[in-house]
């Protein structure tokens, strides 16, 4: 049995997404400038690290840092979608890859292809992975705070039902009519719907804000990126997994995608990229210990 709830406890998600419309299709949105956001704080925050001599690398290093990170992270993203999460409508309809405005980016994916760009910049400049890594990790997380709440302001990736008091109508969101319901007004329609946990900014919290702190104290005042290079880029990988497993619980399964052993697919990935972290850690402080025995 559905129950009826008041309308007014809860705030109805009309958010336009569009920024500014320039010409026909093409328009400024507020997912486009949560990239270039992100990427301009990574850009600060490493050329910052560079003048104050926290790390080797040269201010060259960082803008072939920030040339390869933007290819990977939009090649990885939106290929990691395609194949981690619509692989059977990429197989009907291949083109469908090309066709970003359509979104579908998956952060596992652009995780991939910025690995990648760290070790294309290290292999070509002849720096360490872990050296590299630990700068470039440093940036990552504002871009995910920026993108979390560019999914909010797009009211897309919307948690699950709740009646929590900061529970947030989505209109877009399918509906359960054995759910808690509101009745809601909207450009002069009347429908039901159910509020929602607002997920979309759990993940910026944790994922973004609190990691992105976190990845920031221990850059900068401590010695970790000088006595174990590669253990700031493990706790990022850890961290970032740890905090998308706990917003899982939150957060709604993408509609039609199936589960992997009971889990859904971003839990069950961050399960795979937790062991990752732990990895990079456990192998920076075997590293780290291996140089420091030598004579």
């Amino acid at each position: 049995m559905n129950e009826f709830l008041p309308v007014l406890a809860y705030w109805v998600h009309d958010l336009d997404p569009v920024i500014l419309h320039i010409w026909g299709p093409i328009s400024l949105r507020w997912y486009g400038l949560a990239y270039v956001a992100g990427f301009i704080v990574a850009y600060f925050l490493w050329t910052r690290a560079v003048r104050r001599g926290f790390t080797p690398l040269s201010q060259e290093h960082v803008e072939e840092l920030m040339l390869w990170g933007i290819v990977g992270v939009f090649v990885g993203g939106r290929l990691g979608y395609m194949l981690l999460y619509d692989f059977a409508t990429l197989v009907e309809e291949p083109l469908l890859i090309v066709r970003v405005y359509q979104g579908g980016m998956s952060f596992h994916g652009g995780a991939i292809g910025g690995i990648l760009a760290v070790i294309i910049v290290a292999w070509r400049r002849k720096q360490s992975v872990f050296t590299v890594g630990d700068l470039g990790v440093m940036g990552v997380a504002w871009g995910l705070m920026f993108g979390r709440l560019a999914n909010f302001i797009n009211g897309e990736l919307w948690g699950k039902i709740s009646t929590v008091p900061w529970a947030v109508v989505f209109p877009s969101a399918p509906f359960d009519k054995t759910a808690p319901v509101v009745t809601v007004e909207l450009a002069g329609t009347a429908f039901m719907a159910n509020p929602r946990h607002p997920s979309q900014l759990y993940e910026a919290a944790l994922e973004g804000l609190l990691l992105g702190l976190v990845l920031l104290y221990l850059f900068w005042k401590t010695d970790l990126r000088n006595r174990i290079p590669g253990f700031i880029s493990g706790v990022f990988i850890m961290g970032y997994a740890a905090a998308r497993i706990v917003c899982e619980l939150f957060r709604e399964p993408d509609e039609g995608i199936s589960f992997i052993w009971g889990f859904s697919r971003g839990t069950f990935y961050s399960f795979v990229l937790m062991d990752i972290g732990v990895t990079v850690m456990v192998l920076a402080m075997i590293l780290a210990k291996k140089r420091s025995a030598k004579p």
